[in-house]
């Protein structure tokens, strides 16, 4: 599908990071603010690109071990299915704990945390 549209795996893999890239950034200003707020913001970029790139380096290395082995007198549908859910099962599981984590628990035990909502 992606090959139809001129994409390479490379430019595949570059939009795929930033997506998590992007995504991590938005759900750690608005649901994260002490997290993203201690981020300097001049490394932020980068620290959210770094994130992403990471973030699907994970991915990819989850989809095969979730996979596991090819399987004796499996079809290529089967073997298809196999690796599209494992990759599935494997960005559920990087996105809850790369992407879209809780706020840090650390910042709740300070006295007053609440007044540094802003």
């Amino acid at each position: 599908m992606l090959a139809s549209r001129g994409l390479h795996d490379e430019e595949v893999a570059v939009h795929m990071s930033d997506e998590l890239a992007w995504m991590a950034e938005d759900h750690w200003r608005t649901v994260r603010p002490f997290s993203y707020a201690e981020i300097p913001e001049g490394e932020r970029k980068e620290f959210f690109a770094d994130l992403g790139r990471r973030a699907e380096l994970q991915i990819e290395a989850l989809t095969l071990t979730m996979a596991g082995p090819d399987a004796g007198g499996e079809d290529p549908e089967q073997r298809r299915r196999r690796y599209a859910q494992a990759r599935l099962d494997a960005r559920q599981q990087v996105l809850e704990e790369m992407i879209l984590p809780d706020e840090d628990h650390r910042h709740f035990e300070q006295p007053g945390w609440w007044r540094k909502l802003k």
